[in-house]
């Protein structure tokens, strides 16, 4: 809509409600990256997450730069919305089941519970036929 959008009142509206949606989808990320990182390692998390964005900005730019080179400046804001909706419905099925927040019962990665809990420990025998 910002490619088609004519007045610079209704643009900045169109870019601060894409900035709010940006920054609920940055806290979800976020989240699920730290319960992610917990388990198998912050830095790698952090490392693929930061990697990934790095390629999107690179790949997005260029091929925006195409598609302007080919078809108009009005084309590259098409694609780029076209993206947004490919991406979330692709976003929402590939974090289907993924955890955000982290089960308080369970110890913290790379530590063990004290002890048993009582389910863990079998009744014992009783002698003589139980009376």
């Amino acid at each position: 809509l910002v490619g088609v959008v004519q007045h610079v009142a209704l643009v900045m509206l169109l870019l601060v409600g894409m900035g709010v949606g940006q920054s609920f989808s940055f806290v979800a990320s976020s989240a699920m990256q730290v319960v992610a990182g917990r388990r198998v390692g912050m830095g790698t998390v952090i490392g693929l997450g930061s990697a990934g964005n790095g390629l999107g900005i690179i790949l997005g730019s260029v091929i925006a730069g195409l598609i302007v080179d080919s078809s108009g400046v009005d084309a590259a804001f098409y694609f780029g919305g076209a993206m947004m909706v490919v991406g979330l419905p692709l976003f929402w099925w590939l974090s289907r089941g993924v955890p955000v927040t982290e089960d308080p019962s369970l110890p913290p990665p790379g530590q063990q519970r004290s002890g048993p809990l009582p389910g863990d420990i079998a009744p014992e025998p009783t002698v003589g036929g139980g009376r």
